[in-house]
């Protein structure tokens, strides 16, 4: 049966829509304001809205090709509101309020974690059970590598013996054997700088999304038609993105070896970029009051605000998206950054 699901039903925690589909959306709005005259008349951009609101259960998919009904007094306008309420929903009420910060605390954990791991190897533990794991670990990268083709073989067999040795003494000798082991095996240890390599590439690629996205903002906060909010908007961004800038500077000179000593500034690094998104999501959330006044003005039925309203959603809410996206994949690529310094050492 062909029926409409009330908002009620709907998912509210769907995965935030791409900036490409917020922006067809809302040309569609633009165009049913224009009130376009007979079904041939409907625009590329008003069919795709209609298609979307139908499949999100907002209107039936039978009435996707009615003018009357797609024009700016139809139901499907108000179809399209109510849907736009809920992309608004779903990144301020849905991402900033909860799933970002949720985010930045995972990465906070992996950071920490991984400062632990290079803790152990930098002083060879605290206890035993520290020592022998992590002795019993680097045995086994150790031990893979060997059976790797255009390997230090020799080397490699050295520090076998040295951590076997080491696991028939005492505290003290599996201590000595950890740090000894802990300077060497990243020598040989070429795919996991190959690792490190990759992982520091994504951290920079990233990053340079995430300042684009933003810059997007900011010049839109400095363009002489901006209102008060969006110039605080992109002002607040601004010096979140020096953070960000001053970071991706470290990350691009950052070597790729899986060393203690260069492992550790990378893990600063990945903690100064936690950091910094942590504070582009505070000063982001600032636009909640930029778009619901253009929301208002979509349903104040005034055709010269709706066509405002349009125009400053489909450029904030399509900016704000891309922020989005960039950031969790800033994070991610953060991650796997700090899982590939770990597994260099058997963790």
């Amino acid at each position: 049966m062909d029926e409409i699901i009330s908002e009620a039903e709907l998912e509210m925690e769907a995965p935030i829509p791409e900036p490409e589909h917020i922006e067809t959306i809302l040309e569609g709005m633009s165009d049913s304001i224009d009130q376009v005259a007979g079904t041939e008349s409907l625009t590329n951009a008003q069919v795709y809205l209609g298609s979307v609101l139908a499949a999100n259960g907002y209107i039936r998919r039978n009435q996707v090709g009615q003018e009357a009904f797609m024009s700016k007094v139809g139901d499907g306008f108000k179809a399209a509101i109510a849907y736009i309420k809920k992309v608004f929903t779903n990144i301020w009420d849905f991402f900033f309020k909860r799933d970002a910060p949720k985010l930045a605390a995972e990465a906070k954990e992996e950071a920490k974690a991984a400062e632990e791991v290079l803790k152990v190897v930098e002083s060879g533990g605290s206890d035993e059970k520290e020592t022998t794991l992590a002795l019993n670990n680097m045995r086994k990268v150790a031990m893979a590598l060997s059976h790797e083709p255009d390997t230090n073989k020799a080397a490699l067999d050295q520090i076998l013996k040295e951590a076997d040795e080491a696991m028939k003494g005492d505290q003290a000798k599996k201590k000595a054997a950890v740090l000894s082991i802990g300077r060497e095996l990243p020598k040989l240890n070429k795919r996991s700088s190959a690792a490190v390599k990759k992982r520091i590439d994504d951290v920079i690629r990233t990053l340079t999304n995430f300042e684009k996205s933003m810059d997007v903002v900011i010049q839109k906060g400095q363009a002489s038609s901006a209102s008060p909010e969006e110039k605080k908007l992109g002002s607040d961004l601004k010096s979140a993105k020096g953070e960000l800038s001053d970071v991706l500077g470290k990350f691009k000179k950052a070597s790729s070896e899986s060393t203690v000593a260069n492992l550790k500034d990378c893990y600063t690094h990945v903690s100064q970029t936690i950091t910094s998104t942590e504070a582009a999501y505070k000063q982001l959330e600032g636009g909640r009051s930029i778009i619901q006044g253009e929301i208002s003005k979509l349903e104040s039925g005034k055709d010269d605000e709706s066509k405002a309203g349009v125009a400053a959603l489909k450029s904030l809410l399509s900016s704000v998206s891309s922020l989005v996206t960039a950031s969790k994949e800033l994070l991610s690529s953060s991650k796997g950054l700090l899982k590939a310094g770990n597994k260099s050492f058997g963790y």
